[in-house]
């Protein structure tokens, strides 16, 4: 076996699925703490302002806020999660030969479903939303996330490690 393949032989196992599943748990914190505060500010995973929320459901959520229920007191859909939906949003590590995913979820059948229905759906046509997509990759809010998971991946590649190539004529192990 040549070198090239012997170091490509390395980096796949350093990434696969047991090393990484730590980095996928790293991840799923920041993007379940990148959402928290984007919902606190009201704004989309790309950074901008939720449209505003019409004036008189605002007041009936504001009032909701006030009762300690829920709501948008600043008259933004803010999605701050409480309730079942806080106590229920997941975010769970999933491996499987081909892939290393995470797949967020609400545990909570009637909060899932009321999140489905704003968030996917989106009856209104306001794009509000809480789950960043491929398209906002490029927003400076995505970036720092991305930023931070690529130097969890650095950090994992670059921990001291041995590789000994067989050499062909001799049959001696060298370290590298």
């Amino acid at each position: 076996m040549d070198l090239g393949k012997i170091i490509i032989k390395d980096i796949n196992k350093v990434l696969s699925h047991q090393n990484m599943k730590h980095v996928l748990e790293g991840t799923n914190k920041l993007y379940k703490e990148s959402m928290e505060q984007l919902n606190l500010e009201a704004k989309n995973p790309d950074g901008k302002p939720r449209t505003r929320l019409n004036p008189s459901y605002a007041k009936r959520k504001s009032k909701e806020r006030q009762g300690g229920v829920g709501g948008a007191s600043t008259g933004f859909a803010n999605f701050v999660l409480t309730g079942r939906a806080k106590k229920s949003l997941k975010g769970t590590v999933v491996t499987s030969a081909n892939s290393l995913d995470i797949f967020y979820h609400f545990t909570d059948d009637q909060a899932n479903e009321y999140m489905y229905i704003n968030e996917i759906s989106d009856p209104y046509k306001k794009e509000r939303r809480q789950f960043p997509l491929e398209r906002d990759t490029r927003s400076s809010r995505q970036k720092d996330n991305i930023k931070f998971v690529g130097l969890m991946i650095q950090s994992l590649l670059t921990k001291e490690r041995r590789i000994i190539v067989p050499q062909e004529s001799t049959n001696e192990l060298v370290k590298v």
